[in-house]
């Protein structure tokens, strides 16, 4: 580890390193263990330990359609509110289930408009652009009562028939979305970066594609999100339903209701155990972000906000008895330059975790080494493949790691790295954590005698 350190010119005093066994309370490894540092995502295992243990694995958010009218042989004079009840996980797959759900009721006709009620969460004024200036990157959608998809538009570009076409298809096709394709292909390589493509909103919302695409690619594929968030709601809608045999007649429409009447129909979410696969494989921070503001609802009531949430996550931690000095945690995802812990605190968070009676879920959510999530490329020709499960964090200047580890003797170690240093996130962060994952996997029995762990 010492090596890496110095092969990059690192000093180490960005770093933040805390190994025990998981059944032990002393420490094998401790270096900067109180020293406040930026976790990047790996404080979503606080989140969704949390959580986990507040809402149980069996936790499921319910998005309600509502009927304000009359219903007459499969019409609906009247309109439709679909009221936002904070699930995380309403893909394409599943809105058109929703849609499928709702024909079923034996409604064919809606007359009047499609309102959508984003009242369960406090509106949330933030910029997309202000953490990384990357305003229509999946990672900084701002999280609501009601997303749809991740509010994400899948745009595959392939070298097209003509001299210098590029072909671009948009997954979903909806038709508040139009796009302005200015892309040329050029004869090259399928490399570089987004493969040259630039893709920007002029001051109407248009998408614009501009960049030279390298003509020997056969396929490639990029996910933004370049639409207002209800209208790609009320678009996906509106797909569906036409394509399923309905009519929508109406226009989109947002506001707040209250019903005295049970609603036509309850969509429930699938499961908190399932969800958090996604989150913590896959580090999908809008998932995480209304995970956390369901924590502060759940506790707190309605309407759901970030001070809740924090309030909610204190208040778990002291009953663990795990320091929350210094700790600050912003949205409950890694994405935020304010969020600070210490390894001490996130390794309290995985022995916390480990003595659980949802251990088992929290464990099968991380990634594993060499085989998939965030660590699915990393460690693959290695004696540490498949040997740990992971939570990864990175951002600029910033890589994190915190999990579990079992070493070549079976034995299993709780292991925290923190590393904040400028330049970190280049790669020299990845070769100093690979050297410490190579050193918890070589301990055995003499390696921790030398240690002074008994």
């Amino acid at each position: 580890m010492q090596r890496s350190l110095s092969a990059f010119g690192l000093d180490g005093s960005g770093l933040s390193i805390y190994v025990r066994e998981v059944h032990q309370q002393q420490a094998l490894l401790e270096f900067n263990a109180d020293q406040p540092r930026n976790p990047g995502s790996t404080v979503k295992l606080l989140t969704t330990m949390a959580a986990l243990e507040r809402l149980t694995p069996a936790y499921q958010w319910s998005t309600e359609i509502h009927a304000d009218g009359d219903i007459d042989s499969g019409i609906l004079h009247g309109d439709l509110w679909l009221k936002g009840g904070g699930d995380p996980y309403l893909t394409i797959e599943r809105v058109w289930l929703l849609v499928h759900r709702l024909r079923m009721t034996g409604l064919q006709t809606i007359r009047g408009d499609l309102y959508i009620d984003q009242s369960l969460f406090a509106p949330i004024n933030e910029d997309p652009a202000a953490f990384d200036g990357q305003g229509l990157r999946a990672y900084n959608v701002v999280p609501a009562a009601l997303v749809s998809n991740f509010n994400v538009s899948t745009f595959l570009f392939r070298p097209g028939s003509g001299n210098g076409e590029v072909d671009v298809q948009v997954v979903p096709e909806l038709p508040g979305l139009v796009v302005n394709n200015r892309l040329r292909a050029v004869d090259r390589p399928c490399r570089g970066y987004n493969r040259g493509i630039a893709i920007n909103l002029d001051h109407t919302g248009k998408v614009i594609l501009e960049g030279k695409f390298p003509s020997r690619c056969k396929l490639y594929g990029m996910q933004r999100s370049v639409m207002p968030r209800d209208r790609y709601t009320a678009d996906l809608f509106a797909k569906f339903w036409q394509e399923s045999g309905g009519r929508w007649e109406g226009e989109l429409r947002r506001g707040q209701r209250e019903f005295t009447e049970p609603p036509m129909l309850s969509f429930d979410s699938v499961p908190l155990g399932d969800a958090i696969r996604s989150i913590n494989k896959y580090s999908n921070n809008l998932m995480t972000r209304m995970l956390f503001l369901t924590l502060g609802l759940e506790e707190k009531g309605p309407p759901a906000t970030a001070e809740k949430a924090r309030s909610t996550l204190h208040d778990w931690l002291g009953r663990h008895g795990i320091n929350t000095a210094g700790l600050h945690v912003d949205n409950g995802a890694g994405s935020s330059r304010n969020t600070r812990l210490t390894a001490r605190q996130m390794a309290g968070i995985l022995g916390r975790a480990w003595r659980s009676p949802y251990m088992a879920e929290l464990v099968a959510s991380m990634a594993i080494t060499g085989q998939d999530g965030t660590f699915s490329r990393r460690l693959t020709d290695s004696p540490l493949q498949g040997r740990a499960r992971l939570k990864s964090g990175r951002l600029d200047h910033v890589v994190a790691m915190a999990g579990f580890v079992q070493s070549a003797d079976d034995t299993r170690y709780l292991v925290v790295s923190l590393h904040n240093a400028a330049d970190v996130h280049r790669g020299s962060g990845h070769a100093v954590q690979e050297s410490l994952l190579h050193w918890i996997h070589n301990l055995d029995f003499a390696g921790k005698q030398m240690a002074g762990v008994k």
